[in-house]
């Protein structure tokens, strides 16, 4: 009876962060998103929805189950979200010169569907909660030690899911792109804009992109393809 009010209990936060991030992700798309042609949109849609089909089908699953979502946002970003869903910005697009960058990105975020991080991750924050709320009732020096002990994890949790998800990208585009270079152009791109100290990607929750392209690039190559 009590695992089954604790599991409830989990159910209810989740539901509760999936609604408010869904919510923050609609409130920061409206102020940036940019008028882009429909018929634009649609093109790289279905160019989009091509590459993620053809990463799919290699997974032997069905493609027909997960979706490209291409909307009109200066943002260079892309992301994952519940219901095989990727949405992916025109921004990124734009910004892209090679099509297996772009690919490479769409794996990535395939990684994440099929790892089901965005899950995993919600419910270990609602745990957290839970837990915190169960043990500090007031807010102390020990619950603060706590809730910082525990924002630290849950970014080491997230830096750990996104060398994840880029290790089955790289797996995948070893697999269907092997000898098709420029594959690591977003990284690169972002590293040369990149003015973190090396200290700051302990407290982030993505790797510093300098640190990704040198796994990335190692994991490529050892496999005799081209990054």
């Amino acid at each position: 009876m009590l695992k089954f009010a604790l599991m409830k209990k989990i159910g209810f936060i989740v539901l509760v962060i999936s609604l408010f991030a869904s919510l923050a992700l609609k409130a920061a798309d409206t102020t940036t998103t940019t008028k882009v042609d429909p018929k634009k949109i649609e093109a790289e849609q279905k160019k989009v929805q091509s590459m993620l089909d053809k990463f799919v089908t290699s997974l032997n699953k069905d493609p027909k189950a997960y979706t490209i979502l291409v909307e009109g946002n200066d943002v260079l970003n892309a992301y994952a979200t519940i219901g095989k869903k990727i949405v992916v910005f025109t921004g990124l697009i734009d910004s892209l010169k090679n099509q297996s960058a772009l690919a490479f990105v769409v794996a990535h975020e395939l990684g994440h569907i099929e790892e089901r991080h965005s899950i995993n991750g919600m419910v270990r924050t609602g745990v957290l909660s839970l837990i915190g709320a169960a043990f500090f009732k007031e807010k102390t020096v020990a619950s603060n030690v706590y809730g910082a002990a525990a924002n630290l994890g849950s970014l080491h949790y997230s830096r750990g899911a996104e060398k994840e998800a880029d290790m089955f990208a790289v797996a995948i585009m070893n697999k269907l792109y092997c000898n098709v270079p420029g594959k690591l152009e977003f990284f690169e791109k972002n590293a040369a804009n990149q003015k973190s100290p090396k200290i700051a990607e302990y407290f982030s929750t993505h790797p510093l992109d300098t640190t990704r392209i040198e796994y990335l690039k190692k994991a490529i190559t050892d496999a005799g393809c081209k990054a």
